[in-house]
């Protein structure tokens, strides 16, 4: 490990486990881990939609079609969505909310184009000015695209939690904010199939764990069951009453992640307030190192996370010191606070 101010590098050249099981998928989408076949999208940006996850905003619109879905803390400990389309846009796709923090620091890994419906004044002063220094792009009714969105009172939803767009629309109007120029996203760290060895990839040593549970507020837990059948985990999420099973209200598919990545940081309550219920906004870090658990073909393996820069993506290292890699196939993540336990079984 070197570590020169914000810079944080991790190199390993060994293996506890055979090194023929830990084979990186070179040539695939870099945030799903299936090939691309030379595909003429793989330079265009991916799509970072922030989406309502409030009981009254689901079911979601479109993340069955996301790479890569991130679930993170905002105030008064609800969770919001950051849902990336790279590989496929979404037709469909919503409720869209407001920016928070932590979509300054997870954007720019994905060299992503932010969807969001605005931002707080404070915030979007920091927004304006990671845009202008080329950090990311934003398409928002805010910051001036609102012909990109619109409401619609499907599955009952209401203001403010009905505001939707699509891929098209999203592409279309992020061309004059220079989002149609060529990018180079960063993969993520794939085995080469997803019929592998359980132990492959950083899994030496794992312990099985079929069922999990995220302990978010009783309204928004989450619970992932793998099914040994489709080596799949199904979300189900609480809405303070019973857990629902998470399906996509666009094309009614059922989410079946291949993988789930715990990323354990700081999570910093600040003198903002961005909710009109008056709760204070919410901070993290999310460059450093700290703990990370990853679940994968119905096993857990614990670890460390290590990122260096917002342009970095994460890098996962086990408790043997081996690089872990994630399943081709749909990642959601996690962040919770450090002092955060995830039961699994």
């Amino acid at each position: 490990l070197r570590s020169n101010g914000a810079a944080l590098a991790w190199s390993s050249d060994s293996w506890v486990s055979s090194a023929g099981l830990n084979k990186r998928c070179a040539a695939c989408w870099p945030l799903l881990g299936v090939p691309h076949n030379n595909s003429p999208l793989l330079t265009r940006r991916a799509i970072a939609v922030k989406i309502d996850n409030a009981p009254a905003a689901r079911p979601h619109h479109g993340i069955s079609k996301a790479d890569m879905v991130v679930e993170l803390l905002v105030e008064g400990f609800v969770t919001r969505l950051a849902a990336y389309f790279h590989s496929q846009d979404p037709d469909n796709v919503g409720a869209v909310r407001s920016v928070r923090y932590s979509d300054r620091y997870t954007t720019p890994m994905v060299r992503g184009i932010l969807v969001a419906s605005g931002a707080s004044q404070s915030t979007s002063d920091l927004v304006n000015r990671d845009v202008a220094n080329g950090n990311y792009v934003i398409v928002s009714p805010q910051f001036g695209q609102g012909a990109a969105f619109f409401r619609s009172s499907a599955d009952g939803k209401v203001a403010p939690h009905n505001l939707f767009t699509t891929g098209a629309a999203i592409r279309a109007a992020a061309v004059a904010e220079g989002g149609a120029t060529p990018v180079n996203i960063p993969s993520w760290d794939f085995l080469t199939s997803a019929v592998h060895h359980p132990t492959a990839g950083g899994f030496f040593g794992s312990v099985a764990a079929s069922s999990i549970e995220i302990p978010y507020r009783s309204n928004a837990t989450v619970r992932y069951q793998w099914n040994s059948e489709s080596n799949t985990y199904a979300r189900h999420q609480s809405n303070g009453i019973s857990f629902q099973r998470e399906v996509d209200a666009a094309n009614g598919t059922a989410i079946a992640a291949k993988t789930i990545v715990i990323v354990n940081t700081d999570i910093i309550t600040t003198s903002i307030f961005e909710d009109a219920g008056g709760a204070a906004s919410l901070d993290m870090r999310l460059t450093g190192t700290g703990r990370a658990t990853i679940f994968r073909d119905g096993r857990r393996q614990d670890g460390t996370w290590y990122r260096g820069t917002w342009f970095d993506p994460f890098t996962f290292i086990s408790q043997n010191g081996e690089r872990m890699f994630l399943s081709p196939g749909q990642t959601w993540l996690h962040i919770v606070p450090s002092d955060w336990s995830i039961p699994s079984s």
